[in-house]
């Protein structure tokens, strides 16, 4: 199907990757940024303007890194039914 509409280019877009080795992730890009959950516990984020390839992961160094959690955070909660997820 095709979706016809305007949404909000800044809104977050929520994604998530499950594998049945329990390489789950999920993650959320707001603008250029994108930060990825692995249900190891690690967290990474990416600048996509100027990393296009996820090579260096700016998590510690971007405040922008705990405000994109707390909006990924609910998400990896709501989907983790059986207390696999590590939720720092």
């Amino acid at each position: 199907g095709v979706a016809v509409g305007e949404a909000d280019p800044d809104r977050p877009r929520f994604g998530v990757q499950y594998a049945a080795n329990q390489s789950t992730q999920q993650s959320v890009n707001l603008g250029d940024k994108r930060l990825i959950y692995r249900w190891d516990g690690t967290r990474e984020l990416y600048d996509l303007s100027e990393d296009p390839d996820e090579r260096t992961d700016i998590f510690g160094a971007d405040p922008d890194g705990e405000r994109m959690w707390q909006l990924l955070e609910p998400r990896v909660e709501a989907l983790d039914t059986q207390g696999i997820a590590v939720i720092p």
